[in-house]
C-alpha cells in the first residue's frame, strides 16, 4: 500500500477514536514525545499567532506546496487560496485556542495532529454561507492537521476542520 494511503488509514482511523478535549490531556511543545512533534506544536502556535495578526505572508512559510484544506463551509482551499484570504483581511481572526488530543510521529517525515479550536472570527471568506454563524460568534471545530518535513522544515500539508456543538 502506498505511503499516502497508509496515513490517510491512520489519519482517519485515528480521528474515528478521538477522545474528548479536555484541558489535562493538552499536548504542548514541552511535554511532546519527539522533537518532530515539539517542532510541529511551535510551529502551529506561529500559523495561530500569524492568523490573529492577519499576516497571510507568513503562511507562505508554513504551509506545503501540495497544501489542501477541508475548512470549516466545507470548501476545498488550496495553498494559494488560503494565502490570499488571510493577506487580504478576508478571513482575520479576534482569538484562537488549541487544545491537542493527539500529537505523534507517523514516518520520519510526517506529524499528525489531532484536537479542538475555539476560534472567533471577525471575518471569513465571502463564498461561504458562514458569515451569520460566523462572524463575532464562538465556534468550536475538531481539526486534523498533517504536517510534512519538506526541505529540511515541517509544513502544514493538510487541514481538516468541522464546526462541533459546544460542550
Amino acid at each position: 500500500m502506498p505511503w499516502r494511503q497508509c496515513v490517510l488509514m491512520v489519519v482517519l482511523f485515528g480521528a474515528a477514536l478521538g477522545r474528548p478535549s479536555m484541558a489535562q490531556e493538552r499536548t504542548t511543545a514541552e511535554d511532546a514525545r519527539s522533537p518532530a512533534v515539539a517542532e510541529v506544536l511551535a510551529l502551529q502556535d506561529r500559523m495561530n499567532d500569524a492568523a490573529l495578526r492577519g499576516d497571510g505572508a507568513a503562511f507562505d512559510e508554513f504551509l506545503s506546496k501540495n497544501f489542501v484544506a477541508s475548512d470549516p463551509s466545507n470548501t476545498i482551499r488550496h495553498r494559494d487560496d488560503m494565502i490570499a484570504l488571510f493577506s487580504s483581511g478576508q478571513v482575520a481572526y479576534s482569538s484562537v485556542k488549541t487544545a491537542i488530543d493527539y500529537a505523534d510521529q507517523l514516518a520520519e517525515d510526517i506529524v499528525v495532529v489531532m484536537g479542538t479550536e475555539i476560534t472567533e472570527q471577525s471575518a471569513v471568506p465571502s463564498d461561504t454561507r458562514l458569515e451569520s454563524v460566523a462572524v463575532g460568534k464562538t465556534l468550536n471545530r475538531r481539526f486534523t492537521n498533517v504536517y510534512r518535513k519538506e526541505d529540511g522544515a515541517w509544513r502544514l500539508l493538510v487541514k481538516q476542520s468541522t464546526i462541533t456543538p459546544a460542550k
